[in-house]
């Protein structure tokens, strides 16, 4: 074979092989996919637990599968924040839970709209392009003070 022709044969090779990868490979995503928060008292024992699956969307978050386990006899809550370039754009607060005894509750999903941005402070979301980029979930042992905060970017 000549040296022209194995060039072409080699550029044709190295062409269908960068499609090929092109198509199969996976892009990388570097947001998170998932949260866990713990709140515990100053001796370490465990008051409260969330977790679940955050879902990046076009311009909001959708956190998914969220369960919460409660110590018996404690009172805990969460709150989650969402940001954009250091602007609140939304945030949520769950039910204060108190059980009698241990038990984790299925909190279902919670939306994070990136359309709540209030650009001018006065309590009312401006309608102005926004997306969020950061999310603080928050869990809070309402009796004694204790919190814990976990951060997720996109």
């Amino acid at each position: 074979m000549n040296s022209r022709r194995f060039a072409a044969a080699l550029t044709a090779a190295s062409t269908v092989t960068a499609a090929a990868l092109a198509i199969t490979a996976s892009p990388a995503f570097a947001s998170d996919t998932t949260f866990s928060v713990t709140v515990k008292h100053s001796n370490g024992t465990i008051v409260s637990t969330i977790s679940g699956n955050v879902k990046w969307l076009n311009r909001s978050v959708m956190l998914t599968d969220i369960s919460q386990y409660v110590r018996g006899g404690e009172c805990a809550y969460a709150t989650v924040d969402s940001w954009m370039l250091n602007r609140l754009v939304d945030y949520r607060t769950t039910t204060v839970r108190c059980p009698a005894s241990n038990y984790t509750y299925t909190l279902g999903d919670i939306l994070i709209n990136g359309n709540n941005l209030d650009d001018n402070g006065d309590g009312v979301p401006d309608g102005l392009y926004s997306a969020v980029t950061e999310v603080y979930i928050n869990l809070y042992d309402k009796d004694h003070g204790n919190d814990a905060t976990q951060v997720r970017k996109r």
